[in-house]
């Protein structure tokens, strides 16, 4: 679509060329009012040529003529008389005081008989008598209306209006350009895109065509189309009227047989001798709602007119139905912020198809999922968080006020009611509202899908952020654990943020008790479980990341007002701009006889991480660092599996590698014996080899079991046990068969032919 402004502009142009020498006091100006743009076949009217001499130019009773002379292929309307031709001149006045040097005007016209054939206008002029003082008597100044020009068949360019004197002459020789030949085009418009429903005869607003230049519109039986695309057809052409608005009337009619039900023909009945601006009225559109689509209607131009554009929106299709969708990127936010910009969530719009679909006092709810909230609890009405986007239309909508709902204060649903104009509007509502924050719990993580409901009849889901994990917690080995022993190293912890900030430096808390956090500010707290505690401080540090953490703030705890849990705080010195790394190394721990047996998880909180007050969920992050693998504090009881060709076993629960696999070998199982004695308990000082004699030496408790290699005998505390087979090596491993591996250390072992497995215990 071309916008247009109806109010036209004359600009007032000056063209001046001097052809051959002239006597110095040959000195006229010439000025038009305009170079019209015409066809080669086209006309020029309201032509205006002001002719100047100086002051003081003209001699007494002496006749100065000029004679205009028009081209080849231009011609004045037949006559000799220029004013029955339809023109006119006269002489101004020059000024206040100053009269005219010009009198005693007459013209001359001749109609295509000239010299040169081609017609021209004649003009005498006298010089004024001197007025009396203190009048004076000024420049010469001839204005000169010429009738309509017509052309046929002009050349491509610059048309040029001769000016001829005598040689002594005040008057110039001159070439004045007065117009250009071209092909000229017609834009057509519309000044307002209307709204349209699929009921029938909807009317769209007039259609706007403007020559560029007399002639534009060809003398055609489809000078131009108008095309609707499918599902659209006009609807009564009968009804269609042109109606000019300048330049040359009744160019133009709607060919109201013409064409499929699609198109709508605009007859060129005669060529313009002005340029012609007119418009089409009453146009009106049906639609077929099992093939139209909604959106922009496009009309497609063409027709033996050149026209611009090639095609323009007329009106928009749609339903008296609203929609809402996310508007924009998704942002990623990290969990458990309260209401600062880290915690905006992304822009949706509230769009009418067309208008007056949105209705007074009705409604729409915005839900967010269980973990996150628009506000805090119990907090004050409205709601203000969110910011009209500078790209919204108002249409009929005057607002939207904005309440919290929850009958339970957990500040999830969101109510806006709309405020509508009881007005005429015909501009499609687009609602763009932005930069809203949002509260998560700090265990909440993916996407923070909005639920839409309400009395306006939008429904659907929203994902307007998606929620990052602040913190994620890892361990380098999960490590088995004695209950009731201390110092026992475990794996190294690494705390990882899951988005830049998400370790907050901010040490503003909620008024609420933020679960997991202290009165400290900034503190990240990881916390063991009830009856397990740190033995000495770890080592902390950044490894990745531009995070600074406070080394001085590193303390061990024992949580609790009993201090029945132990936990390991630092503070924040200064938030990342990139996701940060903190490894927490050399860790020891101790657990009393209350824990049970099983896994031992280290939870991630703090104020640092969690800002956000939602009970039950302070824990940011957690992971198994270790398993407590004995139910009493005394002897360990062994509890190991090997398979068959698998370099990887298991001790109570716990994964391990080694560098040979087991095998079978004429009929008898060999496995490693390092590996089994290991995990029988027996500790790597305990297991000596003497590479000289090739013996093999384990010592468990009080009991000292060897074996050599090539050989067949097993001494246990001393005494000899013959065996059926002699100890061998694997790829530089000891190996024995299964039995004589139990027979030495005292344990029993059961072999599951189905699976391939060895259970020593």
């Amino acid at each position: 679509m071309i916008s247009k402004n109806k109010i036209a502009a004359v600009v007032l142009s000056s063209a001046m060329a001097l052809t051959s020498a002239l006597p110095a006091f040959a000195s006229s100006t010439y000025e038009v009012n305009k170079v019209s743009q015409i066809e080669a076949s086209g006309s020029i009217s309201g032509l205006r040529v002001i002719v100047t001499v100086p002051a003081n130019t003209l001699k007494a009773n002496t006749p100065e003529k000029i004679r205009f002379t028009l081209p080849t292929d231009l011609t004045m309307p037949t006559g000799t008389n220029f004013a029955t031709i339809g023109g006119t001149f006269s002489t101004p006045m020059i000024g206040a005081n100053l009269k005219n040097q010009f009198t005693n005007v007459s013209a001359v016209a001749l109609g295509g008989t000239g010299t040169s054939g081609n017609n021209y206008v004649e003009f005498t002029v006298y010089k004024a008598n001197d007025p009396a003082s203190p009048a004076a008597l000024g420049e010469g100044r001839l204005v000169i209306d010429f009738p309509a020009l017509k052309a046929s068949g002009l050349n491509t360019g610059d048309v040029k209006l001769k000016a001829e004197a005598a040689s002594d002459s005040a008057f110039s020789n001159a070439s004045i350009t007065i117009a250009t030949v071209g092909s000229g085009s017609v834009a057509v418009s519309v000044d307002d895109i209307k709204n349209i429903s699929s009921s029938n005869s909807q009317p769209v607003d007039s259609i706007y065509f403007k020559e560029d230049r007399s002639a534009a519109l060809k003398t055609d039986p489809t000078s131009i189309k108008l095309k609707l695309p499918a599902g659209f057809s006009w609807a009564n052409k009968a009804a269609v009227s042109v109606n000019s608005i300048w330049g040359t009337s009744g160019i133009a009619t709607v060919d109201t047989t013409a064409g499929d039900e699609r198109e709508l023909i605009i007859k060129g009945n005669s060529l313009s001798s002005q340029a012609a601006y007119f418009r089409l009225d009453g146009a009106t559109i049906n639609v077929d709602e099992s093939v139209a689509k909604k959106g922009d209607v496009i009309v497609n131009v063409s027709g033996a007119t050149t026209t611009t554009p090639s095609s323009f929106t007329i009106a928009r299709y749609g339903e008296f139905n609203t929609n809402v969708s996310v508007y924009g990127d998704v942002p990623t936010i990290p969990a458990g912020k309260n209401f600062d910009t880290i915690s905006e969530i992304g822009s949706f719009k509230i769009e009418e198809e067309i208008a007056g679909s949105l209705i007074d006092d009705r409604t729409i709810t915005l839900t967010l999922p269980e973990g996150a909230r628009w506000n805090t609890p119990n907090s004050a009405s409205p709601y203000a968080g969110f910011t009209k986007n500078g790209e919204t239309k108002e249409g009929r909508v005057n607002g939207i006020s904005w309440t919290i709902v929850d009958k339970d204060d957990a500040g999830r649903i969101l109510k806006g009611t709309f405020d509508i104009l009881q007005n005429n509007s015909t501009t499609a509502a687009k609602y763009i509202l932005e930069k809203a924050q949002v509260s998560t719990a700090v265990d909440f993580s993916g996407d923070l899908a909005v639920e839409v409901g309400g009395t306006a009849g939008m429904t659907g889901k929203l994902v307007l952020a998606k929620v990052a994990p602040s913190a994620t917690v890892s361990v380098s080995e999960v490590k088995p654990v004695t209950l009731g022993l201390g110092a026992q190293a475990i794996g190294d912890i690494t705390i990882t943020e899951g988005i830049k900030e998400a370790f907050n430096k901010d040490n503003t808390l909620l008024s609420t008790t933020v679960e997991g956090s202290t009165t400290e500010d900034n503190v990240i707290n990881v916390q063991l479980p009830l009856g397990v505690f740190f033995d000495g401080t770890p080592t902390v540090e950044v490894t990745s990341g531009d995070m600074l953490i406070e080394t001085s703030s590193i303390t061990v705890n024992q949580n609790g007002s009993d201090g029945s849990q132990g936990s390991l705080r630092f503070r924040v010195k200064s938030s990342s701009t990139t996701p940060s790394a903190i490894k927490i190394s050399n860790v020891k721990i101790t657990s009393d006889r209350t824990v049970p047996e099983g896994d031992i998880v280290v939870k991630v909180r703090g104020s640092a991480v969690n800002k956000s007050a939602f009970s039950g969920r302070g824990t940011a992050a957690s992971a198994v660092v270790a398993k407590l693998v004995t139910p009493a504090p005394s002897e360990v009881k062994p509890d190991a599996t090997f398979k068959i060709g698998d370099t990887k076993y298991n001790v109570n629960g716990v994964e391990k590698s080694m560098d040979v696999a087991p095998y079978i070998k004429d009929g008898r199982t060999f496995l490693p014996v390092r590996f089994v004695a290991e995990a029988l308990g027996v500790t790597s000082d305990n297991i000596i080899f003497d590479g000289a004699t090739g013996t093999v030496t384990l010592i468990k408790g009080s009991t000292v079991a060897q074996f050599t290699i090539g050989s067949k005998e097993l001494k246990i505390n001393g005494a000899t046990i013959q065996m059926d087979v002699a100890a061998e090596i694997s790829s530089d491993r000891t190996m024995l068969p299964l039995r004589y591996i139990a027979q030495a250390l005292g344990a029993s072992v059961a072999f599951d032919e189905a699976t391939q497995t060895v259970t020593v215990k």
